[in-house]
């Protein structure tokens, strides 16, 4: 079922570090930080759907579907962590980092999904599949609202 990458998607990719990144670490005069930004994540999705084929088949050739979703898990996860590394002015470790992050979470999503067929079979695929999405919105609901709740305590900066 999908859980932290929902929760990644809603916080991370979209809402709060986007803001962060583009007026703190960049600086959004001129708009630079959002056109860096939409660039950066481009860049990611561009290096996942070229690359997503080729590791697919590496991992099943070698039967390493596992082990190549755990790489990529802490590949964005090592990498978000590193996001609190960065300060103004870094905005080309801060690109790096993105593109790992991003790329990181894409293709895990491409092991995370080939194990559904492994855990159910016939009409109940779509079930579980459903619940799963259901849950994973459910959770980034609650992380994105944490999240920001954190913000206007002012325990977290964005701007």
């Amino acid at each position: 079922m999908k859980k932290g990458n929902s929760s990644y998607s809603a916080t991370t990719a979209s809402t709060l570090f986007p803001v962060y990144y583009t007026n703190e670490i960049v600086g959004n005069e001129n708009r630079l930080g959002d056109a860096l930004w939409g660039e950066v994540i481009s860049i990611s999705m561009a290096l996942s759907a070229l690359l997503g084929p080729y590791i697919g088949g590496i991992a099943d050739h070698l039967r390493i579907r596992k082990r190549m979703l755990i790489l990529f898990t802490f590949l964005c996860i090592l990498s978000v962590a590193s996001f609190s590394f960065l300060e103004k002015g870094m905005a080309k470790e801060g690109v790096l980092l993105i593109v790992l992050a991003n790329f990181g979470m894409e293709s895990a999503f491409i092991f995370y999904n080939s194990f559904l067929p492994q855990l159910k079979r016939g009409s109940g695929i779509g079930k579980m599949s459903a619940l799963g999405f259901g849950t994973g919105y459910l959770g980034s609901i609650v992380s994105l609202f944490l999240s920001l709740l954190l913000v206007q305590k002012k325990l977290i900066k964005l701007v």
